[in-house]
């Protein structure tokens, strides 16, 4: 457009924004892998598969090499407990979460990628989403819930993650 002209921020600008958040975070992480809220003392909504994300994103781009360890540990619990539990804003969860599979995919080793891989595969969006319905109903309402599920099932199957389930992946998004 007219006028337009480039702010100057870059990658780097961005990614310090990401450190500056995800390090002093990375002190509520437990030895679960739980993002525990300081204030209220337990794991709120979507904070671990948050936390996950950028950290992973960091460290895929050189940073935070000493935050690893917790960065993982916040993806194991994520993704199992996506998996293997009912989360009541699993929506927003596997965008983050598919999003921390392909930045780690390149640094991660066999073992993290495999189980990672296998319990994002394992999630069912019409049974863990609270908007992924098999009759469809609740999507055409096209809120943040609906919307930031297609978001993660279009990231997922991206990814090379998405099962071959009613709902998954692109097959979300279109629906």
């Amino acid at each position: 457009p007219e006028g337009w002209r480039p702010t100057g921020l870059d990658r780097e600008f961005y990614l310090g924004l990401m450190e500056a958040i995800v390090r002093p975070a990375a002190a509520w992480v437990d030895e679960r892998g739980a993002v525990i809220d300081p204030v209220v003392g337990t794991e709120h909504a979507q904070s671990s598969p948050r936390f996950a994300s950028p950290g992973a994103i960091l460290l895929a781009f050189g940073r935070i090499p000493d935050l690893r360890e917790t960065v993982f540990r916040a993806m194991d619990h994520s993704c199992r407990q996506l998996a293997e539990t009912h989360q009541p804003s699993a929506d927003f969860w596997m965008r983050e979460l598919a999003t921390a599979y392909m930045a780690l995919e390149p640094i991660a080793d066999a073992a993290d990628l495999d189980r990672w891989r296998a319990w994002l595969r394992a999630v069912e969006p019409e049974k863990a989403y609270r908007d992924a319905r098999p009759d469809g109903r609740g999507l055409e309402l096209l809120h943040n819930w609906a919307v930031y599920g297609s978001a993660g099932e279009f990231l997922r199957e991206a990814a090379g993650l998405a099962p071959d389930a009613f709902l998954s992946g692109a097959r979300f998004f279109e629906k």
